[in-house]
């Protein structure tokens, strides 16, 4: 094993880690993403000064600055976590192979910037905290290491997050015990056809589709958006709201479309009829504050029969 480990990041969920490696005195420094005002980066920067930890500003504009740096804290291997940019060629070389890169989806599977706000949306129970080589081609180096996480039912994108964090450190562990010893193994990913990516996405894609959208693809929508992308959205007329939360109800209504306003009581909230059942919407944010369902559906003037869609339509 040759030098310490320039740690690449840009967010304060990166702290046990970061603390991890300091106590096992092997981190050199910490390469911060360019900034861009955000405030969890700015939460990290404070807590790295306070805590004397050697920081290095990455630029893509000026790789050889970077890579001067990172010579004179004598870095020899490289750790990307939640670290925005893809490295150059130039930067991978520095490391002559020992630059590596944590994803948490279990790798081809969910290749992308948001793997795990997609693996929430799509309902999954568990995911896997994957090391891998970093390569020139994003998400697709040979897998040294990984660990699986259970996913809570009510996991949020923050919570989820949370949870990797605690485990990273655990994963890197072995890393190192590989390293020290000369015996990495690692194992290229396999090829799968037609699997799920973790793309960016457009507000578009937050809207629910009361036609096509089952009651636990609404679930699943609200939570993995809640907060960091205001949840999914819901619209009435013109307006769009921000769905925080929802809950399942395995009911039959038949004779009622989907998007359907069901019920509207203190005690049962705000129900509406989906493809598959009923979902109560529990959580709105809205332009005038953050409501529960029967408060916002009293907000609104919504009724049994009022469509989502339209709000002056009745279908019951």
């Amino acid at each position: 094993m040759r030098g310490k480990i320039a740690f690449f990041t840009g967010s304060t969920f990166s702290v046990p880690a970061i603390q991890s490696l300091i106590q096992l005195n092997k981190l050199a420094c910490v390469v911060l993403v360019e900034p861009q005002g955000n405030p969890d980066l700015l939460q990290l920067t404070a807590l790295l000064e306070q805590s004397n930890v050697p920081m290095v500003q990455y630029s893509s504009f000026d790789e050889l600055k970077v890579i001067s740096e990172l010579d004179g804290y004598q870095a020899g291997i490289g750790i990307v976590y939640l670290f925005r940019h893809k490295l150059s060629e130039r930067i991978i070389s520095f490391f002559s192979g020992d630059i590596f890169n944590l994803h948490p989806s279990e790798l081809p599977r969910y290749r992308g910037p948001l793997p795990l706000y997609w693996q929430i949306r799509h309902g999954k129970t568990q995911c896997v905290l994957t090391l891998h080589r970093l390569t020139k081609y994003v998400d697709s180096g040979p897998v040294v290491t990984s660990q699986t996480v259970d996913i809570h039912p009510f996991d949020t994108l923050q919570s989820l997050s949370h949870q990797i964090s605690q485990v990273v450190p655990a994963v890197i562990n072995t890393l190192l015990i590989q390293l020290e010893s000369n015996a990495i193994v690692s194992t290229e990913q396999s090829t799968i056809e037609n699997m799920p990516s973790a793309p960016f996405f457009s507000e578009q894609d937050l809207l629910i589709d009361w036609r096509t959208h089952t009651s636990e693809n609404i679930v699943c929508m609200a939570r993995a958006g809640n907060v960091d992308f205001g949840g999914a959205r819901i619209q009435l007329e013109n307006n769009l709201f921000q769905l925080l939360q929802a809950t399942q109800l395995k009911t039959e209504y038949s004779g009622i479309n989907a998007g359907t306003v069901i019920e509207v009581s203190m005690m049962a909230g705000l129900l509406i009829k989906s493809i598959d059942g009923a979902v109560r919407l529990d959580i709105i944010a809205t332009p005038y504050g953050v409501f529960d369902g029967y408060k916002f559906a009293t907000l609104y003037n919504l009724d049994a029969g009022t469509s989502f869609h339209q709000t002056t339509q009745r279908t019951l």
